[in-house]
């Protein structure tokens, strides 16, 4: 396993201990797995590895997830904005599928 996987998952676990223990919720609990709003959030990280949606949440970043059918097509479907976006500024320069792969590298697909 690469480091920074590694410093990742701990840096995952001593935050979700700390905060599990301040609010007495157990380990399986995303909403108090997740840092307060105006950090960087954990939520795209755990959907990327299969996390089910947490239910009842007024987090608007998972509302949008929940209204799009689930994380991956979330994702498909920011990609495609995105895409949409800036395929006619770097038409000139790239072709359409390299512009897609150049946006799915450059941008935080699916995180906002």
């Amino acid at each position: 396993m690469p480091t920074y996987s590694r410093h990742i998952k701990i840096g995952l676990a001593r935050r979700a201990t700390s905060q599990r223990h301040a609010t007495g919720s157990s380990d399986r609990d995303l909403e108090y797995n997740t840092p307060p709003l105006g950090d960087t959030s954990p939520y795209p990280i755990f959907f990327r590895a299969g996390a089910a949606l947490p239910t009842g949440t007024s987090v608007a970043y998972v509302q949008k997830i929940r209204a799009a059918g689930g994380f991956k097509r979330y994702e498909q479907s920011h990609l495609n904005a995105l895409v949409a976006s800036f395929a006619p500024k770097l038409s000139h320069v790239l072709p359409p599928e390299l512009v897609r792969r150049v946006i799915e590298y450059a941008f935080h697909v699916g995180d906002y």
